[in-house]
């Protein structure tokens, strides 16, 4: 909590600019497997922030090459902002950072509705992901699928997961439901433990590998699942510091996951973060940066 109130005094307190404000999405600005509600008690904090002019995005793992999605997960603040006649000044301060940093939707206003639509790669994109190679991602995501079914064998967890493949991450989802078990702490352990042998596996094939030896991937635990995923969330949030004009030091990220197996983790690398453990908590520190902010 210390940290947490530094970061939110340095970004946003007297003297301080903030002009970016990134989140995950479970855990952080709703509850695990859930949405932002139009009754939750965040909506009236983010309305206020963009009121106040700071740009706003959720940054997830969720990768989705269309909106519906992404605005089914924000469906309460898009309706706040409707209900607000959708002002182009705010909503155009709303974005949404998919697949760690593969895909970006942004908000706008049509007819008084806020909406979000997909921005082109080409428009966004950082020079660095524009010389990705469609065989050099595959190749990549080659080794983290067998990497993935290889170590989910060895804990004897194959007949209780689920490959998933998509086009610029693979992973494997931990079916609890389907085998009435619960998830529980061993469970959480081993998911974890598959996330270090896929991320080792891909390590060990940039080494030797020099077509891949700069490719930015993350492999992390979701809760319920193990990704590797191409690209990962300081670049998202770097793009998105571009398109706002932010810096690093204007820009915070809040999130809960930050473990060595967590997608939050490297978005370090881009700006100052806040962990947080809940929605509520997240509620507590907006609510402490609004205050920050006026005394500013």
């Amino acid at each position: 909590n210390i940290c947490n109130l530094a970061q939110v005094r340095g970004a946003a307190g007297p003297g301080a600019a903030l002009q970016l404000l990134t989140f995950d999405g479970d855990q952080t600005l709703y509850p695990d497997r859930a949405t932002l509600g139009s009754d939750a008690p965040l909506v009236p904090l983010l309305l206020e922030l963009l009121t106040r002019g700071v740009a706003l995005a959720l940054v997830t793992a969720v990768g989705f090459d269309e909106a519906a999605p992404y605005e089914a997960r924000l469906s309460g603040l898009l309706a706040a902002l409707t209900a607000a006649s959708a002002p182009e000044a705010l909503c155009s301060r709303v974005f949404v950072v998919g697949g760690q940093c593969n895909y970006l939707a942004r908000c706008r206003a049509e007819g008084g509705v806020a909406t979000l639509y997909m921005v082109p790669p080409s428009e966004w994109r950082l020079p660095e992901m524009e010389r990705w190679r469609p065989q050099q991602l595959q190749r990549l995501l080659d080794v983290a699928q067998r990497a993935l079914l290889d170590g989910a064998a060895r804990m004897h967890m194959a007949d209780k997961v689920k490959l998933v493949r998509k086009e610029r991450a693979v992973g494997v989802l931990y079916e609890a439901e389907k085998h009435r078990t619960e998830l529980h702490r061993t469970t959480t352990l081993m998911l974890d433990e598959l996330a270090v042998h896929a991320r080792q596996a891909v390590r060990e094939e940039q080494r030797t590998n020099a077509a891949l030896r700069s490719m930015p991937f993350c492999a992390f635990n979701g809760g319920r699942d193990v990704f590797v995923d191409v690209g990962s969330k300081d670049l998202g949030i770097a793009s998105l510091q571009r398109i706002v004009g932010a810096t690093p030091q204007s820009t915070l990220h809040m999130g809960d996951q930050f473990t060595q197996t967590g997608n939050d983790l490297l978005a370090r690398r881009a700006c100052g973060t806040l962990w947080v453990d809940s929605p509520e908590e997240t509620a507590v520190l907006l609510r402490y940066m609004l205050r920050m902010r006026a005394k500013g």
